[in-house]
């Protein structure tokens, strides 16, 4: 089984969206086929065909790739050192509908995914 087999199980060939930290021209690590949405910072989405990410790895211009969510949400350790079950438990919530941010010195609160229909933070 190859890496690509073991992140994507399920053997779907469609899109994978990954962030990824680059520098240089937005335009120079969109993908063939795909589209990369510039978060500032030089910071990106590249939303691209599963069978293309290996290329983002070879592409000069990325510095880093931060493999899509689905991949961590199972790590069911970590979610237990975070306190994650035991919040859940004792709010009585799920997180839908919520938004969640690891602030950092890099954080851009007026990003349009962080505003709300009313244009208020989130």
């Amino acid at each position: 089984m190859d890496g690509l087999s073991r992140l994507f199980p399920d053997g779907e060939g469609g899109p994978a969206e990954v962030i990824v930290k680059y520098h240089g021209d937005i335009a120079g690590i969109t993908p063939e086929g795909g589209t990369a949405e510039d978060l500032g910072q030089g910071y990106a989405i590249v939303t691209l065909p599963r069978d293309a990410l290996p290329g983002l790895y070879r592409n000069g211009l990325i510095e880093d790739v931060e493999l899509p969510k689905e991949l961590y949400i199972a790590d069911f350790a970590a979610q237990q050192a975070a306190g994650a079950p035991a919040a859940r438990e004792r709010f009585s919530v799920d997180g839908t509908g919520g938004a969640v941010a690891v602030i950092d010195t890099g954080f851009d609160y007026t990003h349009p995914e962080f505003i709300d229909g009313d244009g208020r933070s989130r």
